[in-house]
């Protein structure tokens, strides 16, 4: 579906505004579990950097085959998710680490609004600039994540 049609940002904008308004609701059970202490292990970093090369290669790779749209698709494959996955799941289990998957829904709307961000301003001022207005926007997003969810545990209850 996705090569079958062609992708303006606005389509794109709204196709991610819908799948995070049916996903966050259905995510919200998850959301709230008891961490326990975790402890990182030696093989942490390098697992999660050759997971990271393994995708780099891979785009690298393909790229000259397969063309600019598939390798946009490649390089969106999911890295950090999947070494948090492998790392997370077998020390604290599938709640706490569907927790982790659940919360991490409102930091990837951020992501998408700075990739649209980066789109747009990098045609008009140029990748320097493009790049600094998408980290910006990164940052003014989870900010406003923080101050919000410290604002709800501060707030007393009714």
């Amino acid at each position: 579906m996705v090569r079958a049609f062609h992708w303006s940002l606005v389509a794109g904008l709204i196709a991610n505004a819908i799948a995070f308004a049916i996903c966050v609701p259905l995510l919200a059970r998850y959301r709230h579990v008891k961490m326990p202490p975790i402890t990182r292990r030696w093989f942490d970093i390098p697992l999660r950097a050759s997971l990271v090369a393994t995708l780099v290669a891979t785009v690298v790779t393909l790229s000259g085959w397969v063309g600019p749209k598939i390798s946009g698709i490649i390089a969106l494959f999911p890295v950090v998710f999947t070494s948090m996955m492998l790392i997370l799941h077998p020390r604290i289990g599938g709640p706490p680490t569907a927790a982790v998957f659940a919360n991490s829904a409102w930091g990837l709307i951020g992501l998408g609004l700075a990739i649209s961000v980066l789109h747009v301003a990098a045609l008009q001022f140029g990748s320097a600039i493009g790049l600094s207005l998408a980290l910006a926007t990164c940052v003014c997003w989870n900010l406003a994540l923080w101050w919000n969810g410290r604002r709800k545990a501060v707030r007393p209850k009714d």
